[in-house]
């Protein structure tokens, strides 16, 4: 019966996003490891499942955290199963770029770089620990151009080692006076 019931929290947290938050607020929810029983022909007795959510705002983070304590209470019920949630919040939150500071590095990256060698990102669903200090005083991320496809944190990621160069000149326009 476990492995019925946490099949069915996943389907779930998945509808959860589209039915039962707000539309304009991004979230990411991603179930990343599942397991169940311990042999093919033999009723799981437990099961784990493991994931994140990311999201652009503290509300969004707080609305998933009780959607998905919600969402166990409900399939205990439905299932006659025990669940328990150990929903751990990031270690950071959303990384916002200061305009001030963007305005600044775009001005000054101009006087070292071609304008056409700048590529507007819009907002993305990463994980950043940076996130952490531009909480405590105004900052910016800016991409360097460290590789391609495919993206960091993937098995077959190969760092472009020219990069080191954009960056080492890029942090230069702000030291040399």
């Amino acid at each position: 019966e476990a492995a019925v019931a946490f099949s069915s929290m996943v389907v779930t947290f998945q509808r959860m996003i589209s039915m039962m938050l707000k539309p304009l607020d991004p979230v990411v929810v991603t179930i990343g490891k599942v397991e169940a029983g311990t042999a093919r022909n033999v009723s799981a007795g437990e099961a784990k499942i493991e994931g994140t959510s990311r999201t652009f705002s503290k509300q969004a983070q707080e609305m998933i955290e009780r959607r998905v304590k919600e969402i166990a209470k409900a399939h205990e019920q439905m299932y006659g199963v025990d669940v328990s949630v150990d929903f751990q919040q990031s270690s950071h939150g959303a990384l916002i770029n200061d305009p001030g500071v963007v305005e600044d590095v775009m001005e000054k990256a101009g006087e070292v770089f071609d304008p056409s060698e700048f590529t507007h990102v819009e907002a993305m669903m990463l994980g950043e620990d940076f996130a952490n200090y531009l909480e405590e005083m105004d900052g910016c991320v800016a991409f360097i151009g460290g590789g391609d496809h495919p993206a960091n944190h993937h098995g077959k990621f190969d760092f472009d080692a020219k990069a080191l160069i954009t960056g080492v000149r890029l942090m230069l326009t702000f030291v040399i006076v």
